[in-house]
C-alpha cells in the first residue's frame, strides 16, 4: 500500500488494522479508500 502508517495518527494502531481501514472503500468513490468516516486520513496521504 502506498499509504503507510508513518506520519499519520494511525501509526499508533497495528498495521493490519490500518491496512484494513485503507481497503474499506467507505465514502471513498475516488482514489481515497481511507476515507472511512475520517477526513484526516483523506487529507493526510
Amino acid at each position: 500500500m502506498l499509504v503507510r502508517t508513518v506520519h499519520r495518527p494511525d501509526a499508533l494502531l497495528p498495521e493490519d488494522l490500518a491496512d484494513r481501514v485503507n481497503r474499506l472503500p467507505i465514502e471513498g468513490p475516488g482514489p481515497r479508500p481511507a476515507a472511512s468516516g475520517r477526513g484526516e486520513d483523506a487529507g493526510h496521504r
